[in-house]
């Protein structure tokens, strides 16, 4: 591997934390989301540290998930606009208060704040 994919393989790392799935099929992404069992943690977990790169990179959207097929060129990007950020915040905090993981409240309190104090700019 040569030095320049190494140094855009780190950077891209370090500037965007998002959920990269891989599917077999249409069908395995639809239990993976839409199941009884499905990751709420995991989702909610991504979307906020996503929206926190995003304004410390002072990116105008997240990119929050990348959905990918196997043995197929096509993927999904699902990514939120910055005008969003507030409401899905607001939900992610909303969903870690209902588990009382007080440690994630925390963090998505410092997030809005960072959030807010853009805004106020």
């Amino acid at each position: 591997m040569n030095w320049n994919i190494i140094i855009l393989i780190t950077i891209l790392n370090k500037i965007y934390h998002m959920l990269k799935l891989e599917f077999n099929s249409i069908e395995e992404m639809q239990e993976f989301f839409f199941n009884d069992d499905r990751d709420y943690e995991l989702i909610y977990d991504n979307t906020y540290k996503c929206i926190e790169k995003a304004i410390d990179n002072k990116e105008k959207t997240a990119i929050l998930v990348v959905i990918k097929f196997k043995n197929k060129i096509h993927e999904v990007v699902m990514e939120s606009k910055f005008e969003n950020f507030p409401k899905i915040l607001n939900t992610c905090l909303d969903y870690f208060e209902n588990t009382e993981d007080y440690k994630k409240c925390d963090e998505i309190k410092n997030v809005i704040y960072k959030l807010n104090t853009i805004e106020e700019r």
